[in-house]
């Protein structure tokens, strides 16, 4: 079953060849369903949702509503746009060490790293540790589930033990440590969670409303109309159900479904309108985001350390993003199978949303999928060369 919706209709064969690609992939397993929005100069050119919501059990027909579990999406969409506010509100200043807003952190490894240094990822913090195992144990009735502050302040401890691989600012090793502690900082500054910062402070004034975190108590908390709108993603053995309406990342799920790393869901759309207020801040044209400060977070206008920017991903040949992005785009991917891609040059956004780890992570199929759809989508859209910076 195909669903398709388009910002005008009279070019439909335009399409075909992307329509083509996103339902061969449903037949090929690289996903139950998907949806791909694409935004050119404002304008929506492509709006397309393939496939089932889930496999096992059979789930409804995927549409351009549905809402995802956007992973490390959170981070570009929720801690590098609440980063940016607070830096703007003189809240908030980038070189500033961890333990001069955790105090907590003193005298630990990662107390003298900068605010810069964890939207970077070259904090020297590891990549990932399995803190949910130590925060709780055999069966996680909401009996036996501590709070989310206690376990927020389980994390920072854990995180304040851990040894750097690396000196701070000297390598990039991609960290959700360091954007846990990232989303800790934001709600020490503003005093509220991230939950209730994001949705009131950023998606709510930019009309993202189906961005938002899903915060989680334990299996049947969420509204079953919720959970009719959310592509469930996996069967999660150490929770010992299909996880759905409920953020994938254990780490995440045990701080409640509220973190800096993952946690966000929502819709296509709704990605999209955040990623236009970034791009018309890099255009310094009327936005949101204050246009020095964007361009600084994306990357510019050190276009020669590629890479990881600030809270955003850019184009390093191999990219996710394909052949054709220009060397001042940027974006993100998150490891359920989204990912956005924003390219200056030719004013594009592309939105690939889906739950490639539905019934199971195992499944990389993506990878290879991933670049291609993008070439297709810029062929389409901008022509068959590399955009121009």
């Amino acid at each position: 079953m195909i669903c398709v919706k388009e910002a005008n209709g009279d070019d439909m064969g335009r399409s075909h060849r992307i329509l083509q690609a996103l339902q061969e992939a449903v037949e090929r397993e690289v996903f139950p369903g998907a949806v791909l929005l694409v935004q050119a100069a404002g304008a929506i050119r492509h709006h397309l949702a393939v496939g089932q919501t889930a496999l096992a059990p059979l789930g409804i027909q995927t549409s351009t509503d549905t809402r995802y579990d956007l992973a490390s999406l959170t981070k570009p969409l929720a801690i590098a746009s609440g980063a940016v506010l607070l830096v703007q509100e003189e809240r908030l200043a980038l070189d500033a060490q961890v333990s001069g807003i955790l105090d907590e952190l003193s005298g630990s490894p990662v107390g003298r790293v900068t605010v810069r240094q964890l939207l970077a990822h070259r904090s020297g913090l590891p990549a990932w540790r399995p803190f949910y195992e130590q925060v709780v144990t055999g069966q996680k009735t909401d009996e036996e589930k501590p709070s989310r502050v206690s376990v927020a302040e389980q994390l920072l401890q854990a995180i304040g033990k851990e040894s750097l691989i690396c000196e701070p600012g000297t390598t990039r090793i991609y960290s959700d440590l360091g954007f846990i502690l990232l989303g800790f900082i934001l709600e020490r500054l503003t005093g509220c969670t991230l939950d209730v910062l994001c949705q009131t402070r950023i998606f709510a004034l930019l009309g993202a409303r189906s961005l938002s975190y899903v915060p989680c108590h334990g299996q049947g908390t969420i509204p079953p109309d919720a959970r009719r709108s959310i592509a469930p993603t996996e069967y999660e053995p150490w929770r010992g159900y299909l996880v759905h309406g409920e953020v994938h990342d254990n780490n995440a799920y045990v701080l409640g479904g509220v973190a800096g790393h993952a946690g966000l869901f929502g819709t296509a759309r709704d990605v999209a309108m955040v990623a236009q207020a970034w791009l018309d801040a890099v255009h310094a044209r009327p936005s949101f985001f204050d246009p020095a400060l964007a361009r600084e977070f994306v990357g510019w206008p050190d276009g020669s350390a590629r890479r990881w920017a600030l809270g955003w991903d850019t184009p390093a040949p191999p990219s996710s993003s394909g052949r054709y992005f220009s060397s001042r785009s940027f974006g993100h991917l998150g490891f359920t199978g989204t990912s956005v891609w924003i390219d200056p040059a030719c004013e594009l956004i592309v939105v690939l949303l889906s739950n490639r780890v539905h019934p199971t992570s195992v499944n990389t199929k993506i990878s290879d999928f991933r670049p291609m759809i993008h070439d297709l989508v810029y062929e389409d859209v901008c022509g068959a060369r590399k955009g121009e910076p």
